[in-house]
């Protein structure tokens, strides 16, 4: 991996930020910095102690059993184990910051960068699954903007959700429902879903039109990490199933 790290320039804008006012910049130059492999031919054995030094003290946490899964859970869509699972965790949060599951959740299949794993889950397998510093919002959405939404979802031709059974057609949604009954444009649902999709990324600019948001101020990566942790005290294994929440006809 090749990366362009302007070390000078930075240099120079700390180093004459403390300077005295008769002190000037005359001019900056720069030059690119490759980061490769080249830079472990003569690595410095004090730098390598060191480092080793934290990256045991890192994997020791890292390292640490969370619970096991019956099964490994990839992400894909229209749906899959992983992105359910998500979804219903999110949802199932609501609970704590509304006093009730949320009406419905959305999450992005892009959010979730690997899959989990059968048998054992780590503290490290969590990180790479959510690596994103996404915090959970809870979003009021009025009907008609709910529809405006999962349209947007079936276009994408799916993404994580719960609470809902939703129909797709040529990426264009066909039905929808929430909590079992049929969409109501005017009566008003909870949302729970990130904070970077409540801003309307990923084609969910819908979200924007909440007319209440709620932040949990709880990381989606620590609600995962506590949801398998209290799987695990329950003494039950991580699971998921694909089911009709999202159904794509031909």
């Amino acid at each position: 991996m090749k990366k362009s790290i302007n070390i000078l320039l930075l240099f120079l804008v700390v180093a004459f930020a403390s300077c005295k006012k008769e002190y000037r910049v005359i001019s900056i130059e720069s030059s690119p910095i490759v980061i490769d492999s080249t830079f472990d031919v003569n690595a410095d054995a004090e730098m390598l102690t060191i480092l080793d030094n934290y990256k045991q003290q890192i994997d020791s946490i890292m390292n640490r059993k969370l619970a096991v899964s019956e099964m490994s859970m990839s992400n894909g869509t229209p749906q899959s184990l992983l992105a359910n699972f998500t979804a219903d965790v999110l949802r199932e949060s609501g609970v704590d910051a509304l006093g009730k599951k949320a009406d419905f959740a959305v999450m992005n299949n892009g959010g979730l960068r690997t899959s989990l794993p059968d048998g054992n889950v780590t503290v490290g397998d969590i990180f790479k699954i959510y690596p994103f510093e996404n915090e959970v919002f809870y979003l009021k959405m009025k009907g008609s903007d709910v529809t405006a939404l999962f349209e947007a979802i079936a276009k994408r031709g799916g993404e994580g959700v719960a609470g809902c059974n939703m129909v797709i057609k040529d990426r264009a949604l066909q039905s929808l429902k929430i909590g079992g009954k049929e969409i109501d444009s005017e009566a008003y649902y909870w949302c729970a879903t990130i904070d970077y999709l409540a801003e309307g990324n990923s084609g969910m600019v819908a979200m924007r039109n909440a007319t209440e948001i709620v932040d949990s101020n709880i990381l989606l990566r620590d609600l995962m990490m506590s949801a398998v942790k209290t799987i695990n005290e329950s003494n039950k294994k991580i699971t998921s199933k694909i089911d009709d929440r999202i159904l794509v006809l031909n």
